[in-house]
């Protein structure tokens, strides 16, 4: 026989004293931790927007070469000095020297304004250095002549590089060596 009224205390169908109320807090939460999540994720897409337009340096800009960067930057310039990106030039053979998909990863500013043309035209843009990473440098390295403040000189170059994948990408294969290695 079916029941009429409120269920009798202590039955399976008794009603949970506050329920409602529970559920409306639960609710309220949720929906301030979404509101919460809402608000940080424009906060940082704001601020990730800002890196990218900070990211670049002025459209006159060129390269001017790790020897003029190792003036104010010499800390820097040792360390660079020892690592791999120092020597990528000298690892490429001879014949490797002319080739656009080799001399790209091996040379900085490679089919830039003011980037690397040739070992004879602009020597000292052969090898990865300062500016591969961090953008031409000339903006960057006058502004540090007239005692600009440090944020405005910052400004002018990449301080987070972010070409590295444009070399550094996984798997990417050395086709020629490849071919060699199975004969």
């Amino acid at each position: 026989m079916r029941q009429t009224g409120p269920p009798a205390k202590g039955t399976r169908d008794a009603p949970y004293p506050g329920k409602e109320a529970t559920v409306k807090r639960l609710v309220l939460a949720n929906l301030r931790s979404l509101i919460l999540l809402a608000c940080l994720a424009v906060v940082l897409t704001a601020l990730a927007a800002g890196r990218r337009a900070q990211a670049l340096p002025p459209k006159d800009a060129t390269y001017i070469g790790q020897k003029k960067c190792r003036i104010c930057h010499f800390r820097q310039f040792l360390k660079w000095k020892k690592s791999k990106h120092a020597k990528t030039w000298e690892t490429l053979e001879a014949k490797d020297k002319t080739r656009p998909g080799c001399i790209v990863c091996h040379v900085t500013g490679y089919k830039e304004p003011s980037g690397y043309l040739s070992e004879e035209k602009t020597p000292h843009l052969t090898g990865v250095h300062c500016e591969a990473c961090h953008g031409p440098g000339s903006a960057h390295a006058e502004a540090a002549k007239v005692e600009e403040s440090e944020e405005k000189i910052d400004a002018l170059i990449i301080k987070t590089p972010t070409k590295c994948a444009k070399c550094h990408k996984p798997h990417k294969a050395h086709e020629d060596y490849e071919k060699e290695a199975k004969k």
